[in-house]
């Protein structure tokens, strides 16, 4: 970088996973640290999420 060059931040990667086994979560989270300076996971973890319906 140019001693004159401002740094700037980079534009923001969302991800969105809809398989959530733990080999694409991990494969993914490697793919994105690969382009990525910095990696974060947020998970939904709710009773009306994570519980399965009763019919």
């Amino acid at each position: 970088m140019a001693q004159n060059e401002e740094k700037r931040p980079s534009d923001p990667v969302v991800d969105l996973v809809d398989i959530l086994t733990p080999e694409t979560i991990s494969s993914r989270l490697i793919a994105l640290g690969e382009e990525c300076d910095a990696v974060a996971v947020v998970a939904a973890d709710h009773r009306s999420l994570v519980r399965p319906s009763v019919p």
